[in-house]
């Protein structure tokens, strides 16, 4: 005590065993260790303190567990105080507190539920992301303080309802990415795979704000069939700061193989780690676990069971994933009454759990489908969850075509001139595949293909996308599904997501782009937020941008939350055969008023 003393931590290096395709041929990736604390406390202690938003509106009521514990042969008597301040994006002044006597038994770990109410509480969510720092001390019969417990909280809430998501009461979507961790130079690639510096893991961030995305699916692994997620508290830190919803998945996580590799013990523990993070807002269990029809239906009831129950015993505020591809499972409909086979059955009641919620990996423009696999959406297991009307649906993984990068800034590069695995889509998709000169019409399918498709999802009724992968690195660096390549250049789709993310914007009703003589044009514009008036203009242009005619729709209601509202259709005036833009832009409804 009082001296210099040295702390050494064992690490031990971590081999894959159970390689995939986007694996790196150096096979040490590592592991990331989280957060190394040294406690100096009294022998009653604070061993965790869990903060969840029971309550908002003029005030919020902020649900504490604590788990204390107390090694000694006889109880311990005292108080706990909880104070709150305002921490981020402004430190400021205690805002609420409240007091609670203590009477912990010895040697157990005892818990207790305690509430604090905030008065006009700031709300945490993409566009204010609030942090208080929440203050817990425990104090001895006399009141003096004995040991304390810091942790940052925000407050909101997490509901689907309706067919839609609601954060804070509002309708929410989550668009976004996620990320493999596979990143350049190649060389370093295994290395930071799992401890990439801070600068990186902001840097992803910031990829995904100038997109316009609020979603990160965090979705880091090289193994198929081992537990292979990620734990690092650092991305929901620098999430929490600037408002962006997380879809986490913990170490516990798995991606293609049997279910029962979850490591089921490991989840709640991992869990209660980053628990106080207001960012994480779906809990994912497994990305595309495929074995489940190779046995009988008991195995899908039997992991929606123990997997929900697993999470659901440390938390029942926040979404559900038990696996984000459904249709791999026995599970035919949205509630479980059907097989996929189209034969009655009946779920466990795990399956409709309020915060369980409902989605697929649903690429219709990717892997080499025609555009007729666009025009057709949705799919029969997304029709039927839509249908409902009841849980949000999300596209947890879409979209999987590729557009090869800018050859001519890669020169001298490892991956220089390499065709991807998924080269062959092209032939499904385009006709024929694309040679190397021929990258810009790749990235231009990638991009025009994306952004109908994801057009007419939302029009579906959609709540969320997250596009496989935010950027390249994978495949020691051949992976060219990402919006940003190699050298952190951005793809066309890249814009294509940032149009589709806005939270207003207009298009075609539906996913023609051929229009013959007697077709009209039908415009519809997406609303998500507050409500507004607009005027929309549609405006016809050569490929020079030269205006060859107009149309103006005045004064059109959007509704708040979330509104599709159509036009009337129409015709641009008698035009030669050809090529043409379209162009939509959305205006206040006030002369001259700015394009939102």
């Amino acid at each position: 005590k009082n001296q210099e003393n040295i702390l050494a931590v064992r690490i031990k290096s971590n081999e894959l065993i159970y390689t995939m395709a986007h694996t790196p041929t150096d096979h040490y990736v590592g592991w990331f260790l989280g957060r190394t604390k040294l406690l100096l406390s009294s022998t009653c202690m604070i061993k965790d303190v869990q903060v969840t938003t029971t309550q908002i509106g003029n005030e919020a009521v902020q649900t504490h567990k604590l788990f204390v514990n107390y090694p000694s042969h006889a109880y311990f008597e005292g108080s706990v105080e909880i104070n709150y301040y305002p921490w981020f994006p402004h430190e400021g002044e205690k805002v609420a507190t409240m007091h609670q006597e203590l009477k912990v038994r010895p040697r157990i770990s005892n818990e207790y539920t305690i509430d604090c109410i905030i008065p006009s509480p700031k709300l945490w969510s993409e566009t204010s992301p609030n942090l208080y720092k929440v203050e817990v001390i425990l104090k001895d019969k006399k009141g003096n303080p004995i040991d304390d417990f810091v942790t940052t909280a925000g407050i909101r809430t997490i509901e689907q309802r309706d067919g839609d998501l609601f954060i804070n009461g509002k309708q929410e979507m989550l668009n976004g990415a996620q990320i493999i961790g596979f990143r350049t130079p190649v060389e370093t690639i295994a290395k930071y795979h799992r401890s990439a510096p801070l600068e990186t893991v902001a840097e992803e961030m910031l990829m995904l704000r100038k997109m316009n995305a609020n979603l990160l699916r965090m979705h880091v692994h090289a193994s198929n069939n081992i537990a292979d997620g990620i734990n690092d508290p650092r991305y929901a830190e620098i999430a929490d700061q600037l408002g962006i919803y997380l879809i986490w998945t913990t170490a516990a996580w798995v991606r293609t193989t049997e279910v029962w590799n979850v490591d089921f013990t490991g989840y709640p523990m991992y869990m209660k780690q980053v628990y106080n993070h207001p960012s994480i807002v779906i809990w994912e269990a497994a990305n595309h676990p495929k074995f489940f029809r190779k046995h009988g239906i008991s195995d899908t009831h039997d992991y929606v069971e123990k997997i929900v129950n697993t999470i659901t015993s440390v938390d029942q505020s926040r979404l559900i994933s038990p696996t984000t591809f459904w249709t791999h499972t026995h599970y035919g409909n949205y509630d479980g009454t059907l097989d996929y086979a189209g034969n009655p059955i009946q779920p466990v009641p795990e399956f409709m759990h309020p915060m369980v919620t409902r989605g697929a990996q649903d690429a219709y423009s990717g892997y080499g489908n025609e555009w007729t696999e666009i025009r057709n959406a949705p799919y029969e297991w997304a029709a039927s969850c839509l249908a409902a009307h009841d849980k949000a649906y999300f596209n947890f993984e879409h979209e999987e075509s590729i557009g090869q990068p800018n050859w001519n800034l890669s020169k001298g590069k490892p991956w220089y001139l390499l065709h991807s695995y998924e080269w062959d889509y092209d032939e499904g998709s385009i006709g024929r595949k694309l040679t190397f000169d021929e990258w810009r019409a790749s990235q231009a399918w990638q991009a025009f293909s994306a952004w109908e498709s994801m057009k007419k999802q939302i029009l579906l009724g959609y709540d969320g996308f997250s596009w496989c992968s935010l950027r390249g690195g994978a495949n020691m660096g051949t992976y060219q599904k990402p919006l940003i390549d190699n050298l952190r250049h951005p793809k066309l789709a890249y814009y294509t997501n940032r149009m589709i993310f806005q939270k207003t914007w207009a298009a075609s009703n539906n996913v023609d782009v051929v229009y013959g003589p007697e077709d009209e044009i039908k415009p519809v514009i997406n609303h998500l937020g507050e409500e507004l008036n607009v005027d929309l203009v549609v405006t016809l242009k050569n490929l020079e941008g030269k205006a060859l005619d107009k149309k103006i729709f005045r004064k059109i209601d959007l509704l708040a939350g979330h509104t599709i509202k159509a036009t009337e259709g129409f015709q641009f005036k008698k035009v030669k055969n050809g090529v043409y833009a379209i162009e939509y832009e959305v205006r206040k409804n006030k002369t001259g008023g700015n394009g939102i």
